[in-house]
């Protein structure tokens, strides 16, 4: 990942950030997850390698990040674990039937603290 896709303040940051995801993912048993604006899928390789097969649905609203995020998933080698969906995240959330374990907004980054 280049350096365009970090936003917090450092890459160990970024890595205690994921790896909390996915102890929270673990500690409560999900074995489901969608994540909203997730752009190239960092966050959603941890929820992956958390919830395993049952799986994370993946959105973002540029195609141009599936894209790429799907390259990093097929590296990770959780590429079976996630489905990928482009569009608003809140209309793709409404369209599930099924209920989720965990909902992650990531959504909306330039709010973050």
């Amino acid at each position: 990942m280049t350096s365009e896709h970090v936003v917090l303040a450092s890459p160990l940051d970024l890595f205690q950030f994921s790896t909390r995801l996915y102890q929270l993912g673990v500690m409560i048993g999900a074995k489901s997850v969608f994540e909203m604006g997730s752009a190239i899928g960092y966050s959603t390789i941890w929820w992956a390698r958390a919830v395993g097969d049952q799986g994370v649905i993946y959105t973002d609203g540029d195609p141009k990040n599936s894209a790429e995020a799907r390259r990093y998933f097929d590296r990770a080698e959780v590429s079976g674990r996630i489905t990928g969906k482009n569009g608003d995240a809140l209309e793709l959330l409404s369209e599930q039937k099924q209920e989720f374990d965990i909902t992650f907004n990531d959504v909306d980054k330039e709010h973050y603290i």
